[in-house]
Parts: structure tokens; sequence; C-alpha cells
């Protein structure tokens, strides 16, 4: 623990670590620091103010009471801090300012007096009072930064609505490279809360500590998805991973006492260490791809009718056009699964109201694949006396990929 001393109304402070936390020093960098170990070699700590340092001591003006009443706090001042003040800013500050009022009790009752020796001797106690409050807020406000959920601080790492896992939209390159820079921007905010030396974590704690059991067992599912490599998918599965073994990391580093962290974080980076690289990852994707279109078939035809035929490539063109994902495929041949038409009855009174039939509907993208959609609907409605308004509805399933040959 270090201490707090004056020499000839210098003010510095040397702060106890076991009080101030985060407080190092609360005076300007022009003052004169001693510490108790040195030795002083001329100057003695609890000298008092000189003639020559007290310009006012030969004056007898309006003011008098006053000046006399602010040197004998200014020597207050000094005997306050010349002993050992163990952090305690604030023991002088009732002191300073009492001094502060008799320096305004001055300015008004004789306004011409020079008071610039005055305020120059406080100015380094009210710095050092500037410098402390502004560290105690500043330390208050890294708590509070600490328990936003929403911020930059340690609840904002682990607690936060969105931390390292991928978010999905539908487009999984895109996604990918989203989250690459997620992940950046997350590895980057746990530098900075590490050097910040977060304190008062444990609420978070306690919020990692139950959040163990459920990670490992989706580090195992994750994996079992990702060997799977049933399509583009799976690349979202491997950055799920990617983020997990991210959050532990950090958790590990900063969360020191919950030693599960480096377990959940040591699982992940074994599972990655399993299913290899993203270019690793990709290229069993490709593998499974060729694999499943060598033996997708196209379901056959059971019977021609050119007329129902252009009925489902009217509509499902218009589907196809109006599907960002799918607007550049072209339909290049559709097979009749049903013999008939269905008819449909409403459920409740047994009346038609429709008929549906059902085909397999191939297509050829615009970068040269092949799709096949399984089982399309073709329905239309029944006005009392003929079949009107007919549209297809394909039940939002995912096209398959076929090789050309086994379009047929």
């Amino acid at each position: 623990m270090k201490k707090t001393i004056f020499i000839l109304g210098l003010f510095t402070t040397i702060t106890s670590n076991a009080q101030f936390n985060s407080v190092k020093k609360i005076v300007p960098t022009k003052n004169i620091e001693k510490t108790v170990d040195e030795k002083p070699k001329t100057v003695a700590t609890n000298k008092t103010t000189t003639q020559a340092e007290n310009p006012s001591s030969g004056y007898n003006g309006k003011a008098k009471v006053f000046v006399d009443k602010f040197w004998i706090l200014v020597e207050d001042l000094k005997k306050s801090n010349a002993g050992n003040s163990e952090g305690k800013v604030p023991s002088y500050k009732i002191i300073l300012d009492k001094a502060k009022v008799q320096l305004k009790y001055v300015k008004e009752k004789d306004p011409s007096y020079d008071v610039t020796a005055m305020e120059q001797v406080l100015k380094p106690y009210e710095e050092g009072l500037t410098t402390y409050f502004q560290e105690k807020k500043d330390a208050v406000q890294s708590q509070l930064n600490n328990n936003d959920k929403n911020g930059d601080g340690v609840a904002g790492l682990f607690m936060g609505s969105s931390t390292t896992e991928i978010v999905g939209t539908g487009d999984t390159e895109a996604d990918v490279a989203k989250h690459k820079e997620q992940i950046k921007a997350y590895n980057e905010k746990v530098e900075k809360v590490i050097a910040s030396s977060p304190s008062n974590i444990a609420s978070i704690e306690y919020y990692i500590k139950n959040s163990v059991k459920s990670d490992k067992e989706r580090i195992i599912k994750t994996e079992l998805e990702i060997n799977k490599a049933k399509g583009i998918g799976t690349l979202f599965n491997y950055r799920e991973l990617i983020g997990i073994e991210a959050y532990w990391n950090a958790a590990k580093r900063i969360l020191t006492n919950v030693p599960e962290a480096a377990e959940v974080q040591q699982l992940a980076a074994a599972a990655l260490q399993r299913v290899g690289t993203e270019e690793q990852v990709r290229a069993k994707i490709e593998a499974k791809r060729l694999e499943l279109i060598k033996n997708k078939k196209m379901p056959v035809a059971v019977k021609k009718d050119a007329n129902i035929e252009q009925k489902f490539k009217t509509d499902f063109s218009k589907i196809l056009a109006n599907s960002p994902k799918y607007n550049d495929e072209t339909i290049i041949k559709i097979n009749i699964i049903d013999n008939d038409w269905t008819t449909v009855r409403n459920q409740y009174t047994g009346i038609i109201v429709g008929r549906a039939i059902s085909a397999a509907i191939a297509t050829k993208k615009a970068d040269g694949r092949y799709f096949v959609y399984d089982f399309v609907n073709y329905l239309e409605e029944y006005n009392g006396s003929t079949y009107v308004n007919g549209k297809c509805d394909h039940g939002y399933k995912w096209p398959q990929e076929i090789l050309l040959e086994n379009i047929k």
C-alpha cells in the first residue's frame, strides 16, 4: 500500500489498490512525486507556509479576515495529506471546499485584490479531485457496461441477443460470409474486454455454468449434421460450430472461475479438428451431392395429356419467375403421375368444390444444373358447371438435383 504526501504545497498521490481498484494517480504530471520509501534531500513534508509563499501576509484590506482564514485552511490541506491518506481523497475535500468559500468571500469583499496566488495554490488539489472522481465515474460506467446485454462488456459477449451464432436468411453463402465478419468483430471485443480487467461478473459466470450441458449436446449434434454433408446447408452447421468454439474460448479466457468453459471449448475444438477445414467440408458436400444425383430418378409418367401438361407449364413457370431463388430455372419436362383427375369435395357437405391432378416437373438452371420437383399438384375450382382458376401447388418442397440422363 502506497501513501499520499505533500511537499511545499505540491500535491501527489500514490494509491492503495485495496481501496481504489483502478485509480492510479489523481494529480497533474507537473507536480513533484515522492513516495514514503524515498528520502527527501532538503525539503520536509510538514513545512508551514512562509511569507514568501503567502503573498497576502502583509495585507490589511477589507477582506483580511477571509484571506487569513484561507491560508490557515491551506495549511490544513497540507497537513491532511502529509501523512498516510490511504487513498481517501474525499477526506480533504471538506477543507478544500471551505478554502474555496473563503476565496469567494475575498473576491466579494475586495474585488481589487489579486487572488492569483490563492487560486494557484488550490489548483493541484482541485485537479486531483477532478481526476479521482472521473476515474470513479469511469469505473462505475465500466461496471454498467459489463452488465449491459446489448453493450460491449462481458454481458454483451455472453448474454447478448447476438453473440457468435450464425443467422440464417436462406442464402447460405451470404450467411457464411457475414458470419465470418461477425466472429472477427466478436474476437476483437473479447480482446478489449480482457484489456479492461472486468470485475463483479458473478452473475455472468452463473449464466455460463447453466449453458454448459446444453452446449455440449449441441456440439455433438452439430458435428453429426456436418458429417451427413446434406447440401450447402451443411456450411451453416459448420459455421455454427465455429461460433460455439469462439464463444467458449472467450468464456475460458475471461470467466476464469468457470473451469467448465475450458471443457466445452476443447470439445468444440476437437469436433472442428475432426470435421476439417471449410474447404474439406465443401469437398464432402460436393462428393455427397454427386452420389445423390447419380441415383436420383425422375418419377415416371403414367399418362400423356398435352392439355394438362400445358396447364402445369403455364402456371408453374409463373411460380418460378416470381421466386428470387428459382427464377433462373426453365421447365424442360413434365410427367403426369396420376391416372386421372381427383374430385375434391367439401369435407362437411360433400359438395364438389374442385379437382386435382399431380405431376413431376424437371427444370434446368442457368448454371447448367438440372432439378426435379417430384410432386406438384394442379388444382381447379368448380363453379357449378365447369372447372376454372387452375393453379399449381408444389407444397413448398425443395427441388432435388438430378442428372440429365435420369430425366425421362
